[in-house]
C-alpha cells in the first residue's frame, strides 16, 4: 500500500498537476485514483481480519470450557462479570469493521454531468481506515488485557522474556482485575501502547533480561501447562543455601499430598542428610535432588501452589510441566530416563552434566522416595 501511494503521489492520477520546480499548475483531466482505492481496500480487509482473529482469541480465553480458566477471568465470580463486557465490546467493534470493510473500489457514481463517469471512491476508502484502525487497536488492546489476566492465574509460572516484558509494561499502566471496574480507562491505556508501537519495540528488543521461560497453554483436550527453561542461568553451587523441611501439622502447600513430597525433597537437602547440600547432591557423588538451584526453586514454588487436580512432571531434576489430571492421579511424576546413544562415554556424559543438559536421574528419584505411589510415581 505504501509503495502504491508513493507511485500515485508522483504520477499523474490527479487533477490538476502541480509542478513544484517551475510553479506550473496544469489541468490534466485525470481524476481516477483506482490503485489508491485498491490499496485502501486491502488495508481495510487486513484491519478487519486482525480484529476478527484477536476477538476469537479473547472469546476462547473467557470461555472456561476452552481455556481451563475461571469463567470470564474473574477471581471472584458471582457478582463480578469479569471480562464479559470487554469481549462483547470487542465483538461489536469487529462487526463494525466488517461493515466498513466492504470494498470502496467496487462502488462508483458518475459526477460533473457525467464528465467524471467512473469514480474510484479512493477518498472514502482511505478515510474509513482511520475509524477501522482505531477499532482494531481497541480490540487488540482488549486482547492484551485479557491475555495478561489469564497469565495472572498461572502465577508463579511465567512466559517467555519478551512476553513477560510486554506484560510488565502493560501492568505498569493497568493493574490485574480483582473486582469489576470501569474498563474504558484500561482499554484506552492498552490501546495507546498498540497505537504508538511501543510493544513492538519491546518484542524486538535485543537485550532483554533473562526470565524463566514457562509457557502456559490450555488445549481443549490435554489441559496442560508446558514449562521450558532454556534461557535460565544455571546455578549448581550455592553454599549459602540452607534447606530444612518444615515440621508439624501446618501446611505450606495446599494439601498433604503435595506437602509430603515437598518436605521429603527439602529434608534430603538438609545439611544433616545431604552429602553436599550446597551442590544439591544427596548421595552418590553426583546424585542431585534437582538439576540446579533454579530448578529446585521452581519445583518448590510449584508444589506449594499445585491444585488437587494437577500433576507436576519432573524430568531428570527439571520441572517441565503442570498437567490438569484428576484428584486420584499422582501429584508428582518423575521421569528419570536418559537416552544413552551407542557412542556415549562417561567423559561425554560428564560434559553434558557440567553444561546442565542432563543429570544422573536415578539419584533424583532416590531423593524423593518413601512417600507412596499416591504422592509420587517413580520411573527410571
Amino acid at each position: 500500500a505504501g509503495a502504491t501511494l508513493a507511485v500515485e503521489a508522483n504520477g499523474v492520477s490527479d487533477n490538476p498537476l502541480v509542478f513544484t520546480d517551475t510553479g506550473d499548475v496544469i489541468s490534466g483531466g485525470n481524476f481516477h485514483a483506482e490503485p489508491v482505492a485498491f490499496a485502501a481496500d486491502m488495508i481495510a480487509m487486513a484491519l478487519c481480519e486482525i480484529g476478527s482473529l484477536s476477538e476469537r482469541r479473547i472469546a476462547m480465553l473467557v470461555d472456561p470450557a476452552l481455556s481451563g480458566l475461571p469463567a470470564f477471568l474473574t477471581p471472584r465470580p458471582g457478582l463480578n462479570s469479569g471480562f464479559m463486557i470487554p469481549q462483547v465490546t470487542a465483538a461489536a467493534l469487529v462487526s463494525e469493521n466488517k461493515q466498513r470493510a466492504y470494498p470502496a473500489s467496487v462502488d462508483s457514481i458518475p459526477t460533473s454531468a457525467n464528465q467524471e463517469d467512473h469514480v474510484s471512491m479512493a477518498a472514502h476508502g482511505a478515510r474509513r481506515l482511520l475509524a477501522m484502525a482505531e477499532n482494531a487497536a481497541n480490540v487488540v488492546a482488549i486482547e492484551l488485557l485479557t491475555a495478561a489476566q489469564g497469565c495472572d492465574f498461572h502465577t508463579p509460572l511465567v512466559s517467555g522474556p519478551r512476553l513477560e516484558a510486554v506484560r510488565a509494561r502493560l501492568r505498569s499502566l493497568v493493574p490485574s482485575l480483582d473486582d469489576d471496574r470501569h474498563f474504558a480507562p484500561d482499554i484506552a491505556a492498552a490501546a495507546a501502547l498498540v497505537r504508538t508501537g511501543s510493544l513492538t519495540e519491546i518484542v524486538g528488543a535485543e537485550n532483554l533480561p533473562s526470565v524463566s521461560l514457562i509457557t502456559a497453554r490450555h488445549p481443549r483436550h490435554s489441559h496442560s501447562t508446558e514449562i521450558t527453561t532454556e534461557d535460565i542461568p544455571m546455578t549448581r553451587i550455592d553454599n549459602t543455601r540452607i534447606i530444612r523441611a518444615a515440621h508439624g501439622t501446618t501446611l505450606s502447600a495446599r494439601s498433604w499430598l503435595t506437602e509430603a513430597p515437598l518436605r521429603m525433597l527439602m529434608n534430603n537437602l538438609d545439611p544433616n542428610v545431604a552429602e553436599k547440600p550446597g551442590e544439591l547432591v544427596v548421595y552418590g557423588g553426583i546424585g542431585r535432588a534437582a538439576r540446579d538451584w533454579e530448578s529446585f526453586d521452581r519445583i518448590v514454588s510449584t508444589l506449594k501452589t499445585l491444585e488437587a487436580d494437577e500433576t507436576l512432571l519432573v524430568q531428570s531434576g527439571k520441572p517441565v510441566g503442570v498437567f490438569r489430571t484428576h484428584a486420584d492421579a499422582p501429584r508428582v511424576l518423575i521421569a528419570n530416563s536418559n537416552i544413552v546413544p551407542h557412542w556415549a562415554t562417561w567423559d561425554h556424559f560428564n560434559e553434558l552434566d557440567r553444561k546442565g543438559l542432563m543429570m544422573y536421574g536415578q539419584m533424583t528419584a532416590g531423593s524423593w522416595i518413601y512417600i507412596g505411589s499416591q504422592g509420587i510415581v517413580q520411573g527410571t
